[in-house]
């Protein structure tokens, strides 16, 4: 297993190297050039080279990057060029609370898949199955954002049982944080969920097919134990890998959840960032999203191996 891991984690490493190219690319490809795009499309050009000049952005694009990733890796990331505040500081915070808003969603997730899921596949072809297939479907139409504001409509203007928005932090007071933070949890994390709840029905009756399973059945086991002992580990091969990808979904998504919610997140920042022209805190947190994409599929590709010794063997 440690070779397996050391393997994975030196395969993270060009993946995180390609990635930040990729950032430093994205910000400074802008037709215009940033400093157009900061300043704005009616400013001097004369304006614009001296911004230029004083970001360094005048100077070779491989000179710029190794200047840029060396900063990275010193935790440098620049000061934000709207309130002169160090962008680390910034967006520490910030990925703080989407970091807890995106945990909050995968527990819902999870749940929902589980439930679903495995439901289904006992149930298959039968009336709980059709029902939870017409649901999903339904729900899987509904974009984000739409989802969002029909909860807070319900649980926040009608019923009043919920805020509509905004954050406390759940290590401050768990108890009024929660309460914030369940309806953008289950906006984000209801879609990832269903979705997973296919994958989990379509490889549960795959595994449930298995000659080894009709053997434990024959032996006098009950279906639970059946499905917990037997087939769920077996079945949960797939699913981990899909289930990873999910998860950069969900940071991805959280842009969204965090403008219908006033989430005071990282992708909120974004956004106001993007408006501010403050392309230093759009690069920043750009690189951060990413990187967290790459370790959240690392952490898969580690627990599968876990799981399935045949991921070890292959490598």
């Amino acid at each position: 297993m440690a070779k397996y891991a050391i393997i994975r984690i030196a395969q993270a490493i060009p993946t995180l190297l390609l990635s930040s190219i990729f950032v430093f690319l994205t910000v400074r490809l802008i037709p215009g050039g940033p400093g157009r795009a900061m300043l704005g499309a009616d400013a001097p050009e004369s304006q614009v080279k001296a911004l230029e000049a004083s970001l360094g952005l005048d100077r070779p694009l491989p000179v710029q990057y190794v200047q840029w990733l060396w900063g990275v890796l010193h935790g440098n990331l620049g000061q934000s060029l709207v309130n002169g505040i160090p962008v680390v500081e910034l967006i520490g915070p910030k990925l703080e609370a989407t970091l807890e808003l995106t945990i909050a969603a995968l527990i819902v997730a999870t749940i929902v898949a589980l439930a679903l899921g495995v439901t289904s596949a006992l149930r298959a072809r039968q009336l709980p199955d059709v029902i939870i297939g017409l649901v999903s479907s339904l729900l899987l139409g509904i974009p984000n954002f739409w989802l969002g504001l029909v909860l807070i409509l319900v649980f926040a203007v009608g019923l009043n049982w919920l805020p509509a928005g905004g954050r406390v932090g759940i290590l401050v007071s768990f108890g009024l944080g929660l309460k914030f933070l369940i309806l953008p949890a289950v906006t984000l994390g209801l879609g990832v969920g269903i979705v997973q709840s296919r994958y989990i029905r379509t490889s549960l009756l795959e595994v449930l097919n298995q000659d080894y399973i009709r053997t434990a059945r024959a032996k006098g086991l009950t279906s639970g134990a059946v499905v917990l002992r037997h087939a769920f580990r077996n079945a949960l091969i797939p699913i981990i890998t899909i289930f990873g990808l999910q998860i950069g979904g969900m940071l991805g998504g959280a842009v969204v959840v965090e403008s219908v919610f006033g989430w005071p997140g990282l992708g909120r920042l974004l956004i106001d960032s993007i408006n501010n022209r403050d392309y230093i805190v759009v690069q920043a947190g750009l690189l951060y999203l990413v990187t967290l994409f790459v370790l959240v599929n690392l952490a898969v590709d580690l627990m599968q191996g876990v799981i399935d010794p045949r991921a070890r063997r292959s490598e």
